[in-house]
């Protein structure tokens, strides 16, 4: 293992479950010697790319953060997004999400709601599988084929009792996205919460990301939620496309 293998593996070891670590820990979830990780934790720490907590366990640094800012697909997409969430936040008062695809999982990058201590599984910069979220499936209905062969040909993790787990199922219900322009998760993700999501598209018709709306089961209008999150899709894609011209407001959301 490379020496810069080493250091993605000793950040890769961090999460939404696990923000905090100890050196044992790291070096378990690593798979980094101890001796090694201790070493490169040190210069990490350093470099303020690890930080030390006072209970002697090491956290991810805000260099971290300020780097991620500077992501300039990451920065523009946030950038766009960020007026028409909060429009659909104060017209629904329900949580949006903006997610990317990283890897096999998506990546939430924003997250707006009406009270920010409203608990919520997509925490701002955790990541979530693609077969069992709204965004998820948004973003893997219009990826291509190896991206969906690669996810759907792994055992698919069960999140609640009624997650989607059957490859072929799956296969069915990104077809169904892909035709009608937006994905509805019922509990997949969380028991008690439907999602909705619609995709943002870049400049060459390529998948830049996905919005999401997220609402308890009880009180959701889920028809109504699909014309929100699509027509909140297409003004983000206008914004995201043609920022100085784009209308950045949504007058079809009612």
């Amino acid at each position: 293992m490379s020496l810069l293998d080493k250091v993605h593996h000793i950040l890769d070891a961090f999460d939404a479950e696990h923000p905090e670590l100890g050196l044992t820990e790291i070096a378990a979830r690593s798979h980094v010697p101890k001796a090694s990780a201790h070493r490169l934790c040190q210069h990490l720490a350093e470099s303020g790319l690890l930080e030390r907590t006072p209970r002697r366990t090491y956290q991810l640094g805000l260099r971290l953060f300020e780097l991620g800012e500077l992501v300039p697909r990451q920065r523009a997409l946030r950038l766009a997004a960020t007026p028409v969430m909060v429009d659909v936040m104060r017209s629904t008062g329900e949580i949006l999400h903006l997610g990317v695809r990283s890897g096999g999982r998506v990546l939430y990058i924003e997250s707006v709601a009406a009270n920010r201590h409203e608990t919520t599984i997509a925490q701002l910069a955790s990541t979530m599988p693609l077969h069992c979220t709204s965004t998820g499936k948004v973003l893997l209905a219009f990826s291509g084929d190896d991206v969906v062969n690669d996810v759907l040909g792994v055992r698919l993790e069960r999140w609640t009792r009624h997650t989607v787990v059957h490859a072929g199922r799956t296969r069915e219900e990104l077809e169904r996205i892909r035709a009608q322009g937006y994905s509805v998760e019922t509990e997949e993700a969380r028991l008690g919460y439907v999602s909705v999501a619609a995709p943002v598209f870049g400049p060459h018709d390529e998948i830049a990301g996905a919005v999401s709306l997220s609402a308890p089961v009880f009180r959701a209008d889920v028809d109504r939620l699909v014309r929100v999150i699509t027509s909140a899709g297409a003004a983000i894609t206008a914004e995201y496309r043609e920022p100085a011209t784009a209308n950045r407001r949504l007058r079809s959301i009612g």
